[in-house]
């Protein structure tokens, strides 16, 4: 297979068939635990027994990736390129910016249908041109200049003389078969970046980097946002808005993927909404509830500071640690439990406005009476068994769990509830990003603030893993046994 990739504690089926299929080819391999391999066609060398690609996985030791110098193969599912292509016609070619199709690529004696359809396919264009046999253009529409004789474009492709690729002023017109993407995307504006990261995940695009790839990022990760940043980066985050809104113009450096769109400036996120909504699907009302100031029905209370807080923000908070139910209130507060009805069911008209219809600006909360609209965060079936109990001190010399797993890049939450729950530990603990510890018992150091236990995890940015000396405790579900 001509394409490898060292995908590392990434390395799983999946990972490799996304990166494979995300760049075109037929079939993607498995191979000694960690590689990638891509092609579109294999078997050049000879097939040898399953039992030769018995090596687990880094990413997912359940599953094998193949063997030493041995490719486990797989079809990617992907498509003929041009499966979806369709002829457009013959039309005149223009001279500026206000052509049908803008960004324009001379390709010299490489040039040929295919490789014009993955240039302009790949930026997220819905047409792709060809002209006077050596140069390629992406565009949005076509027909502005009009239509003209297919006789006109006449001209042998430089880089393959059994296709045409259009003519001497003349472009002949494909589809590339990229629908409307950019119609579920909303553009939230230009916001500032500091060193302390507005978003979650950076990653350097380079010469790739254009708006139609980082959607793309950003969105097969599960990324409700996606911003694009000093020309080259993509960034992506289920959270944003901590730094000032800036003026638009400040998101103006052109993109190394396609110069003729803007992705944001230096340390400026041109930020958008990926248009996944998954979280919506996950999201159950449980009604409308009396509250106490003083004994709420919801009990941990998160300030969102500036950030406008809405539904999505709260579901991902309360989500990210744990917790099964989750509410909002004024705008900017966020409650989070796992239980809820302590002082009983109001009528559903007592909380408002139905906030589902809306990102943000919303709060579920009447005025006149002290209320909640209750919701159930979807959480995963292992997580109802898991409860955040809180952040805690640990000593170097004398460590507040007897079991310890250096878990490296592997670790998430998940990963350390499996490891202490399949062990019959009652508990389990994150620490420091890397950590996984487990006991029956917690706590005896003492507690510490929550901002205390606010490390990323190594395998899952998206949440904490403790901090340094600190231990993000939960429940496994398992009691006395």
């Amino acid at each position: 297979m001509p394409v490898l990739l060292d995908a590392g504690h990434l390395a799983s089926k999946y990972h490799c068939w996304t990166y494979c299929r995300s760049n075109g080819y037929k079939y993607f391999g498995l191979q000694d635990g960690t590689m990638c391999t891509c092609g579109n066609a294999y078997g050049r060398h000879g097939q040898v027994v399953d039992s030769d690609c018995n090596k687990p996985c880094r990413g997912d030791s359940s599953i094998t990736c193949g063997g030493h110098m041995k490719n486990e193969i797989f079809i990617t599912g992907i498509q003929p390129w041009d499966a979806n292509v369709t002829r457009q016609g013959c039309f005149k070619a223009g001279n500026d910016s206000s052509t049908d199709l803008p960004l324009v690529q001379r390709t010299g004696s490489s040039t040929r249908r295919q490789h014009c359809w993955q240039f302009c396919e790949s930026r997220g264009y819905r047409y792709f041109g060809l002209q006077s046999g050596d140069l390629c253009a992406c565009g949005n529409s076509v027909r502005r200049l009009g239509q003209v004789d297919d006789a006109e474009c006449n001209v042998r492709c430089r880089g393959f003389a059994g296709e045409t690729c259009g003519g001497e002023n003349h472009t002949e017109v494909f589809t590339t078969g990229v629908g409307a993407w950019d119609s579920v995307i909303t553009s939230l504006g230009c916001f500032e970046d500091r060193a302390d990261r507005d978003m979650v995940q950076m990653f350097h695009a380079k010469e790739n980097c254009h708006k139609y790839f980082c959607w793309n990022y950003c969105r097969s990760k599960g990324y409700m946002y996606f911003g694009l940043q000093s020309g080259s980066w993509c960034t992506c985050g289920n959270v944003f808005s901590r730094f000032k809104r800036k003026n638009i113009s400040e998101c103006s450096t052109p993109c190394k993927g396609d110069p003729t769109t803007n992705c944001g400036g230096t340390m400026r996120n041109q930020l958008f909404m990926s248009g996944i909504n998954q979280w919506e699907k996950q999201v159950t009302s449980l009604g409308c509830f009396e509250v106490s100031p003083n004994n709420r029905s919801i009990p941990v209370v998160h300030r969102a500071n500036s950030f406008d807080a809405g539904r999505r923000y709260c579901w991902h908070y309360c989500r990210s640690r744990s917790y099964k139910y989750f509410a909002v209130r004024d705008e900017l507060t966020c409650l989070c439990a796992n239980w809820y009805d302590r002082f009983g069911l109001v009528e559903k008209s007592g909380c408002g406005d139905d906030c589902m219809k809306t990102n943000r600006r919303t709060s579920s909360v009447d005025t006149t009476r002290d209320t909640i609209e209750a919701f159930h965060t979807g959480i995963e079936v292992w997580e109802t068994a898991v409860t955040r109990l809180g952040c805690f001190l640990d000593v170097e010399n004398s460590r507040d769990f007897p079991v310890h797993l250096d878990a490296g890049n592997k670790l998430t939450k998940k990963f350390c509830w499996s490891y202490c729950q399949a062990r019959g530990h009652k508990y389990f603990a994150l620490q420091n990003r890397r950590h996984c510890y487990c006991g029956g018992a917690y706590g005896r150091h003492g507690g510490a603030d929550d901002s205390e236990c606010s490390e990323r995890c190594r395998g899952d940015t998206s949440t904490t893993c403790g901090g340094e000396l600190r231990n993000e405790v939960f429940s496994t579900g398992i009691g006395d046994w």
